[in-house]
């Protein structure tokens, strides 16, 4: 059974209870003299999800037992029984949620050493049988968090990149630029003290959130010039400064662009705060930023440098653009289409701007925009705010949305004003980085 992917699918509405299935999934090892070969099976067209993705053995867990279920899973998709098979590990259950479905999966994960001399027979669920090294697994369509699941039994990466990528899953502070340095600063340790594994420990790592594909880009960008050189962290630390060199650059083009009068910006972004300070207008309109409270700390920033500020309300925030010369916003992910990612609340106020006629801008990184049919994934954060209506009320938010690009009047970038036709090109740069990554162009992070 298959356990969570990317979908084109619309996403369940946030106000629609999240159902929970516990499902297992079994790694099967196979040791030779090449070293060692996990099975992998290819979903056929003839089950109810993830047709045609990779995956381990997998199967609902029907019972109060996840081992024995795993088991009963082996012998009716694979043709193995019991005696067949060794239990190596068995891990900690991994959560693995699909908005796309309105469901999470609970995956309680195995791996078993196939005894010699034991021979396959798959069923109806599977359509063909892979025995691959490991870090295939990272290469392949798979079913979501297939590499995060085998991680449970199975060393694919050390526990230094295995830690900073669960922290930058729970990460709700650093902004996407900062959650994708500290992804580079692991990846250059990691080229350092497992160079045989930095393949590995750099899908892993841009595989960490989804929902923030800068950290994917970046370090798709960084392995793509890592990979072939003899002093890979070097190499990785390089393009990270070329990051801060472009921040600033970036942030350099948007102060000769902004007026000098009032300019409403929302939430904080770095290049935009840069921009600011370095442009001094004549005041910025800002809100809270709520959940996080970055249009906040920025208001406190700008007022400590000495620019005047006027804080307002979330809400109130797209009525103000009347009184702005122009909107300025940072941007966590641009698409080659020309659209662009960021937090939540953006969309309104693009759209206050050009029922007001007033400029729309998007100060970024050429670095950020993504390959060609790859999007963000949906995130849900649970808020810890009072239930509005009483018991069963459920509270959830979505903290990053897409903006069209037909409501953009300029990407303000470290080459210059670009407008979101010109994006297309570094999309296509972005498609050879992500290809020298995963091994094709458009794989997802799921």
């Amino acid at each position: 059974m298959r356990v969570a992917a990317a979908s084109s699918r619309p996403a369940a509405p946030p106000d629609v209870d999240v159902e929970t299935t516990a499902v297992v999934t079994s790694f099967l090892l196979r040791r030779g003299p090449g070293g060692p070969r996990l099975l992998l099976l290819r979903r056929s067209a003839r089950v109810g999800t993830y047709r045609g993705r990779w995956a381990g053995i997998s199967g609902y867990l029907e019972g109060p037992e996840p081992l024995r279920q795993a088991l009963r899973e082996i012998e009716e998709e694979a043709g193995l029984s019991p005696e067949d098979v060794r239990l190596l590990r068995a891990g900690e259950p991994l959560p693995v949620p699909d908005p796309a479905l309105g469901r999470r999966w609970l995956v309680h994960p195995f791996l078993f050493e196939l005894l010699p001399g034991r021979a396959l027979r798959l069923d109806w669920e599977h359509t063909c049988a892979r025995w691959a090294r490991p870090e295939t697994v990272f290469l392949l369509p798979t079913v979501p968090r297939l590499p995060e699941t085998l991680q449970r039994v199975y060393p694919l990466v050390g526990e230094g990149v295995e830690a900073t990528a669960r922290a930058l899953a729970q990460d709700r502070q650093r902004g996407a630029r900062e959650l994708a340095a500290a992804a580079l600063d692991q990846l250059a340790l990691a080229a350092d003290r497992s160079p045989m594994r930095l393949r590995a420990s750099a899908c892993y790592l841009a595989r960490a959130r989804p929902a923030v594909p800068a950290i994917a880009l970046a370090v798709a960008h960084a392995y793509a010039r890592a990979r072939s050189v003899p002093h890979a962290a070097s190499a990785i630390q390089a393009f990270r400064q070329a990051m801060g060199d472009a921040l600033r650059e970036a942030a350099a083009c948007a102060a000769g662009q902004l007026p000098s009068g009032a300019v409403l910006t929302y939430s904080r972004s770095s290049s935009v705060t840069a921009a600011l300070l370095a442009r001094r207008p004549a005041r910025v309109l800002v809100s809270e930023g709520r959940p996080g409270q970055e249009g906040v700390a920025l208001a406190r920033e700008l007022t400590e440098a000495g620019v005047p500020v006027t804080l307002a309300a979330d809400v109130a925030l797209p009525a103000l653009v009347a009184e702005a010369e122009a909107v300025v916003v940072g941007a966590d992910a641009l698409l080659a289409d020309g659209s662009f990612l960021n937090k939540t609340g953006t969309f309104p106020l693009a759209l206050a701007a050009r029922r007001f006629g007033v400029p729309f801008y998007v100060v970024a990184e050429t670095w950020k925009v993504l390959p060609p049919r790859v999007a963000p994934l949906v995130e849900e954060w649970e808020l810890d705010v009072p239930a509005m209506g009483g018991a069963g009320v459920g509270v959830s938010f979505r903290p990053f949305e897409t903006t069209p690009g037909t409501l953009v009047t300029a990407y303000l970038t470290e080459d210059g004003p670009l407008p979101p036709r010109a994006l297309r090109p570094y999309s296509l740069r972005a498609r050879e980085a992500w290809r020298a990554l995963f091994g094709r162009p458009a794989a997802d992070l799921a």
